[in-house]
């Protein structure tokens, strides 16, 4: 990203002369996290309720008055409302296919577009950066994914294409105005792919996320996390995990210490373990319990088989139950469309479903 006009950065970070970054040492799988926390200080910082009273007043003066206590979507209104605004620690669980990285992209970009004082930081380890700008192009512009990359069908351009780009009339007027748009909100968005990444540390992670929040001149972020499985990790080497329940329980905890030190809202996305494949049952996401019990608010997302009032090859009823939430986060079911062609989740109108959403407790 160059004086802040491109999508995308690149990261820094230290490595060792095999090109693999160093975990903290530690001695068990459950205690790592905490140990490794009580040993960057040599003493804690101790204080009294009566001493902690202040901070708490001025933190309740930010809030007082807003209708939001984080960032709101604005497009996905239902999910603003029962989140109070996308904030904290958050996991968003579901079956491969389920479109959970579009909708965590797309929760991002909704944010850059509609709170100037957010940045959008997406650590990818599924995707390259290209490939996502692909399916951010298709969101934004409405043409599907077939047209962003092959062109339009019935080509025949008028216009004086010096991009070479075989585009209708039509297709290139959409497509205009997308890149216009995602070059204006992208200003605000850093996207770490893989590639960039490599093998990631608690400390790595904060440094990328901090040095992207420099780069885009802004304090508080949305980062998305894609995913906890496909996380490339090297333990220390005195640490064995022994199975992937271990493995997933000490990089959530780890997650868990970053967003809590950052206070920035973090997204974790997470596969469902096979028994659960596709039902929004809070104990079929991995990571065991410590996932649902670490995160602020859990999310499930699968497909409605409760509704095929409009399920066709583009357009596909979905289901969001939010099955666990902390501080005014309303547990229940939301209603969405997920439409595969561009890329982009919608809420279903009042008089096509009857009720927007279904509220379960």
């Amino acid at each position: 990203m160059e004086n802040g006009s491109s999508i995308g950065t690149s990261c820094s970070g230290s490595s060792s002369k095999d090109g693999t970054i160093s975990w903290p040492t530690g001695t068990s799988t459950e205690k790592q996290s905490s140990q490794a926390a009580v040993s960057e200080s040599s003493s804690l910082s101790i204080t009294s309720l009566a001493d902690d009273m202040k901070d708490v007043c001025q933190r309740l003066t930010e809030t007082h008055g807003k209708e939001y206590l984080g960032m709101p979507t604005k497009t996905l209104e239902t999910l603003d409302k029962y989140t109070m605004g996308i904030r904290g620690f958050m996991l968003l669980a579901g079956a491969p296919g389920q479109g959970k990285t579009t909708l965590g992209l797309q929760i991002g970009m909704d944010i850059v577009a509609n709170n100037d004082e957010a940045a959008f930081v997406f650590l990818s380890f599924e995707m390259t950066k290209a490939e996502m700008i692909h399916r951010l192009l298709s969101s934004l512009s409405g043409l599907s994914w077939n047209i962003i990359m092959l062109g339009s069908n019935n080509y025949q351009s008028t216009f004086a294409n010096k991009s070479k780009l075989r585009f209708c009339d039509e297709d290139m007027v959409k497509f205009n105005k997308a890149k216009t748009k995602l070059e204006d909100i992208g200003r605000r968005i850093v996207i770490l792919d893989q590639e960039c990444l490599g093998t990631v540390t608690l400390e790595t992670m904060k440094t990328a996320i901090s040095e992207a929040k420099q780069r885009v001149k802004r304090s508080k972020a949305y980062v998305l996390i894609d995913s906890l499985q496909a996380m490339s990790v090297k333990p220390p080497t005195s640490m064995t995990l022994s199975n992937e329940v271990e493995r997933d329980n000490y990089v959530l905890g780890e997650v868990l210490r970053l967003q809590r030190a950052s206070r920035d809202a973090i997204m974790l996305i997470t596969e469902q373990n096979k028994d659960g494949m596709g039902k929004d049952l809070l104990k079929s996401t991995r990571g065991t319990a410590r996932a649902v019990y670490s995160a602020d608010c859990v999310m499930m997302l699968c497909k409605n088989e409760g509704n095929s009032y409009m399920d066709s090859e583009n357009e596909v009823p979905m289901k969001l139950n939010i099955s666990k939430g902390r501080d005014g986060t309303r547990r229940g079911t939301i209603e969405l469309i997920f439409q595969h062609e561009c890329s982009k989740f919608v809420e279903p109108e009042e008089d096509t479903l009857g009720v927007a959403e279904r509220v379960t407790s």
